[in-house]
């Protein structure tokens, strides 16, 4: 039996009856009610549009500018005062390239040109918002100065999804670059001065890691700049010297100051903690001043004070010795011509005259070296000094010390006491020959070097070690026998030589002889005729 198929239809929809509505204005006529909700519809979409505004007129510096042809579209209050441009300006047309230099064009391009390759293509919507991407350029102001900008820019999208416009945020930056380059000078200032300052810098962190060595000093150590950043203060190398302990004593917040000796120099170290914001310890800076030189100095100087004492009161003890040697000598004179004085009794006067004469001569020395004698100057020549100095050396020399001397065929003209420079070249000579008891070789020798005369006194004797050397010339020191050696020839030489503005120095090495070298001032003219007449 076939099943009878029927179809069910639904019942037609009830046609909705289309109401007309009368316009007016081109608003369409409501009722009372209608018209109440629209009116309020209208002041909340002007409330919203004014604040719109509001927003976008004083929000930070903002304009837009369509993407193809570059055209200042808007430009918000900020971006006006910030650029000095009116709203008259951009609706009279401002091209965006003119505001921007030549390498901000160049950027604005290719980025243009790199991003809109995203929305080629039917149908595609772009999808790239650039919101993150930011880019420091020059803009150009309404009276030509160059302003300094960042920017940053996004896309606004028309009905079909593609960019036509861009929107730029912009942020002045020259109180930032200002501040850069101020910072900039300044570290550069501290590290010129850290670079050259005569001492060594040395900055270490929390961690105990060297971040900072510089200073002119660290060569003199025998260091370069920055040879142990990123070392461990705790490394073998450094945690056993000075600095491993000024580390320990620098974590408890101390202010270290300590004078050390690190490779064969002297340095006062001075440390600083250094904090972070929380108070906590972040590390120390260490500044080492050399005080080599000034610790010598300061030996030196007192050295030169005690030796200013020592001749003051050499000095008195000579002036009274002096007055009782006198008084002998006096004596010692009148029993001389005594009738009542036989041969035996004459003979012990000549020595008791003899012995007082040595002394006052001893005690004349001590009283030149501590007082300092006056200086009677006159033209010599010191050919002739030379010669003299010789003659006088040669019957207190033994037959087995022989003297050699050397001048040159013109004058060595000087202005020198003739008596006190003969006085110093024969100490040396005397000196030269006590250097030499098996015999040898007295050389003496003048020149003209320049503006100087130059005196040397040379000998073949054993010659000198550096201790010996470095003491030759103090007060009192001697390297002979007792008995047989004031002390006071050569400090009494250098004395002389320094009077008459002149200079001398040893040279002398054990085995090697030595030779003295005296430098003293030419005369002006050093004995020549002008050298006009010399032209006639």
């Amino acid at each position: 039996m076939e099943r009878e198929s029927r179809r069910v239809e639904s019942p037609p929809r009830p046609r909705q009856a289309r109401v007309t509505l009368p316009f007016r204005d081109g608003y369409p006529v409501m009722s009372e009610q209608g018209n109440d909700e629209l009116t309020c519809l209208r002041e909340e979409l002007a409330t919203v549009r004014r604040e719109y505004e509001y927003f976008l007129q004083y929000m930070p510096a903002m304009l837009e500018a369509d993407v193809q042809t570059a055209r200042i579209t808007y430009m918000n209050r900020m971006a006006c005062i910030l650029l000095g441009f009116e709203q008259a300006d951009v609706e009279a047309g401002l091209d965006g390239f003119s505001l921007l230099d030549d390498d901000g064009v160049r950027m604005v391009v290719e980025v243009r040109a790199r991003h809109l390759a995203s929305s080629v293509g039917a149908g595609r919507r772009y999808e790239h918002s650039p919101t993150q991407e930011l880019y420091e350029v020059q803009l150009r102001r309404k009276d030509g100065a160059w302003l300094p900008v960042e920017i940053q820019g996004s896309y606004l999208l028309d009905a079909s999804g593609s960019p036509h416009r861009i929107r730029f945020l912009l942020r002045d930056t020259s109180k930032r670059n200002e501040s850069e380059e101020a910072l900039a000078r300044s570290e550069q200032t501290l590290r010129t001065l850290a670079e050259n300052a005569p001492v060594v810098f040395v900055q270490v962190n929390r961690d105990g890691e060297i971040v900072l060595v510089e200073g002119k000093g660290l060569r003199a150590l025998g260091f370069e700049p920055g040879q142990f950043v990123g070392w461990h203060i705790g490394a073998d190398e450094i945690a056993t010297t000075p600095l491993g302990s000024i580390y320990r004593r620098a974590q408890s917040g101390d202010t270290v100051v300590e004078r050390v000796q690190l490779a064969g120099r002297i340095l006062d170290i001075r440390t600083g903690p250094l904090q972070n914001v929380h108070g906590d310890f972040d590390g120390f800076v260490a500044v080492a001043t050399d005080v080599t030189d000034l610790d010598a100095a300061g030996r030196a100087l007192v050295q030169s004070q005690k030796m200013e004492s020592l001749g003051i009161l050499a000095s008195g003890i000579a002036h009274d010795f002096n007055n009782v040697l006198t008084i002998i000598l006096s004596a010692a004179s009148v029993l001389r011509r005594s009738p009542l004085m036989g041969p035996d009794e004459q003979e012990y006067l000549e020595t008791i005259h003899l012995a007082a004469r040595r002394g006052a001569d001893v005690a004349g020395r001590v009283l030149a070296f501590a007082r300092g004698g006056e200086t009677n100057l006159s033209q010599a020549d010191l050919r002739e000094v030379i010669a003299e100095v010789s003659n006088l050396a040669l019957p207190s020399l033994r037959r087995t010390v022989s003297v050699h001397t050397s001048v040159p065929p013109e004058p060595v003209i000087v202005e020198c006491d003739r008596g006190q420079l003969i006085q110093a070249l024969l100490n040396m000579v005397l000196n030269a020959r006590d250097a030499m008891p098996g015999g040898g070789e007295v050389r003496l020798a003048v020149n003209n070097v320049g503006q100087q005369a130059v005196i040397t006194v040379a000998d073949s004797g054993e010659g000198m070690d550096e201790a010996t050397r470095d003491r030759i010339f103090q007060p009192f020191f001697t390297t002979k026998p007792p008995g047989q050696g004031t002390g006071l020839g050569l400090a009494v030489a250098r004395g002389i030589v320094a009077s008459h503005h002149g200079a001398i120095s040893v040279q002398s090495a054990p085995g090697e002889g030595t030779t003295f070298i005296i430098s003293l001032p030419h005369r002006p003219d050093n004995g020549r005729r002008p050298a006009l007449w010399e032209s006639e």
